[in-house]
């Protein structure tokens, strides 16, 4: 009985075209290369979907506050009166459990030169459906885990 309920699956499986891809989601990240002389950060939601990730920005604020770079969040006409420009675009899965989905971050200079992105996608080749660690972090977390590495964040192992 167990077995037929298996081949039964797989065959619903390969008929419908779903497969599971226990691969890493994709990640692309230039790090910036030194911190020290960020300062006056605008903080600008690039693109809004009924997928963005409200809180995403509070979270990248409150990042850039405990490395202590100035911030705020801004609406795009005010982007001039800043030193450096973060654009971000975060989305999460609308599914049980939800999880990152998208994350793309770009920072530029005044002169609109990058200074270090970031793109995450949890879609990885080969399945719609994607099991992997990923899935089953917050959402919260693994926004920090990537702006840590955006930002060079060294983190003692010891201490976490």
């Amino acid at each position: 009985m167990k077995k037929n309920f298996v081949a039964i699956a797989i065959v619903s499986l390969l008929l419908t075209g779903c497969s599971f891809s226990f691969e890493k989601p994709g990640e692309k990240i230039k790090p910036i290369s030194d911190t020290t002389k960020l300062n006056n950060v605008c903080i600008y939601q690039n693109v809004s979907t009924i997928s963005s990730y409200n809180k995403a920005g509070e979270i990248i604020a409150e990042k850039l506050n405990t490395l202590n770079i100035t911030n705020k969040l801004t609406s795009k006409d005010k982007l001039n009166d800043c030193s450096y420009t973060l654009y971000y675009d975060v989305r999460r899965a609308i599914a049980v459990p939800t999880y990152l989905s998208i994350m793309h971050v770009q920072v530029d200079d005044h002169e609109g030169y990058s200074v270090g992105t970031l793109k995450y996608s949890h879609t990885t080749e080969g399945g719609l459906i994607h099991l992997n660690s990923s899935t089953f972090t917050s959402t919260d977390t693994k926004i920090n885990e990537l702006l840590d590495r955006l930002f060079n964040v060294k983190l003692d192992k010891e201490n976490n």
